[in-house]
């Protein structure tokens, strides 16, 4: 029997084929990284979203303001604020019309905030 020599298995064979436990944990830690990175971008975008709804509102009510303002037949020169509900919110309105010096114009500011803070500005120059 000196011949024969016995094989001993390489360290390892007998294992069988698939994956450890620690290497299962390495890729399940990996996948929920990016999962949660990607739960990250989604409220982000939803945040940027509603915010520019918000202020696309503002605005509305803004074009508003400034078109009652140009209907208006008597245009009183100074400033003067307003609520108004749109959209189901309540705004402010600040409304100033000032004279322009050596023109026959008068220019309209109009300024809108809600409650959140969200605010709108446009202008309007017309004849008096």
């Amino acid at each position: 029997m000196r011949g024969r020599h016995h094989r001993h298995p390489r360290r390892g064979a007998h294992r069988a084929a698939g994956f450890t436990l620690l290497e299962t944990l390495v890729a399940l830690a990996i996948f929920a990284l990016a999962a949660l990175a990607l739960v990250r971008l989604q409220a982000f975008s939803l945040q940027s979203a509603d915010q520019l709804a918000r202020s696309n509102a503002a605005y509305i009510v803004a074009e508003n303001a400034i078109n009652l303002a140009l209907s208006d037949p008597v245009r009183t020169i100074g400033t003067r604020t307003t609520q108004v509900t749109n959209m189901g919110r309540s705004w402010q309105v600040e409304e100033n019309i000032t004279a322009i010096a050596g023109a026959d114009a008068l220019r309209i500011d109009v300024t809108v905030r809600d409650a959140a803070g969200v605010r709108a500005r446009l202008e309007a120059l017309t004849t008096p």
